[in-house]
């Protein structure tokens, strides 16, 4: 197919002399960003990464803004041929990533690909969505000033076998002297997100007024609770014992945060996510901790889960631990920038 300027593109509108890799192997992968900001006024839910923390390592690693897009992929492998010199990092759940086949490279750092070689992302060992940054901008249809799905307009950038993908502003010159710089950031990162990974069994949320709905709210700790296959960008869906009403009393559908955690009349629990819009006249007695809400993004169905009740001031601590490994991130990457 060709554009208006007679040059060839690809089914994302690519032209094909900018191309900087080509997907060899795919399952279910798809450019997403941190989601669109601004519009929930008008029905446009936020959407946007599932783990947003890993997709913001990730950017910071390779020199890019943290709101950058990023590639996820869900619970399976990934392959791609460099068509020039790429400086990419992997990170989210753990999996085996190599380069050529044979050469095992590290998750959490920022690794140099080069033009003619394979990267490939195995199904993660534990966890359940990998993401892959590349230095400067991947190229891909934007809706609402994002590139993340919109499920309600059809609208996304699922990747497929042959897609041809430019990457504009990446500095092939500084590939070598970037990766060696966040190598030390591989070893705290990866520690701290198999921490994370493994604290789902007690996810911090913080309740609301609505907890005085149930007869004993607090007891939801008590019980463990199973990841649902329905679970989608909208929530996660757990199944289990959940807390007696302690009156019935109807709700009036309302916008809800982030993190909302619903108890509906039939036994379950969801917690809202990214793409959530309003309730369904659902009690919310609680709200998850912010420094969790991504682990619930790397829960695969059928994985158990359990809460802990925390303090506002444990929450505002996780979430700061958070965001100064991210900026630990950025100014590694810039001092090994400066020395070289």
């Amino acid at each position: 197919m060709k554009n208006a300027e007679g040059e060839d593109v690809n089914n994302m509108g690519t032209c094909e002399k900018s191309v900087a890799f080509t997907v060899e192997e795919v399952f279910d992968a798809k450019i997403e960003d941190l989601g669109r900001f601004g519009f929930e006024y008008q029905g446009i839910n936020r959407g946007g990464v599932s783990d947003a923390f890993s997709a913001r390592v990730a950017n910071r690693l390779v020199g890019n803004q943290e709101d950058a897009a990023v590639i996820e992929i869900t619970d399976s492998e990934f392959v791609i041929v460099a068509q020039q010199p790429l400086l990419v990092a992997v990170t989210g759940a753990v999996a085996t990533v190599l380069i050529d086949g044979d050469v095992t490279a590290s998750q959490w750092c920022a690794l140099r690909v080069p033009s003619g070689r394979k990267l490939a992302i195995e199904a993660p060992s534990v966890g359940y969505r990998t993401y892959l940054a590349i230095s400067g901008q991947i190229q891909a249809d934007e809706l609402f000033g994002s590139v993340s799905d919109l499920p309600s307009l059809a609208f996304s950038n699922r990747l497929s076998v042959g897609d041809r993908i430019a990457v504009g502003g990446s500095d092939a010159c500084s590939v070598d002297a970037a990766a060696a710089s966040t190598m030390p950031m591989a070893k705290a990162c990866a520690a701290f997100i198999r921490q994370r990974l493994n604290a789902h069994e007690a996810l911090g949320i913080l309740s609301t007024a609505e907890a005085e709905l149930f007869v004993d709210f607090p007891a939801i700790c008590a019980n463990s609770f199973m990841v649902s296959p329905m679970s989608n960008a909208v929530g996660v869906r757990l199944t289990g014992v959940t807390p007696q009403r302690a009156m019935e009393k109807e709700l009036v559908s309302r916008g809800v945060p982030i993190g909302a955690v619903e108890i509906p009349s039939d036994g379950e629990v969801i917690v809202l996510l990214r793409s959530r819009m309003i309730t369904a006249g659902y009690a919310v007695p609680a709200l998850i901790c912010a420094a969790d809400l991504d682990v619930l993004g790397q829960l695969r169905p059928g994985e158990s889960v359990r809460f802990t009740m925390i303090s506002e001031a444990q929450a505002r601590r996780a979430l700061t631990i958070q965001r100064a490994l991210i900026a630990c991130c950025e100014s590694v990457r810039r001092e090994g920038a400066a020395e070289e």
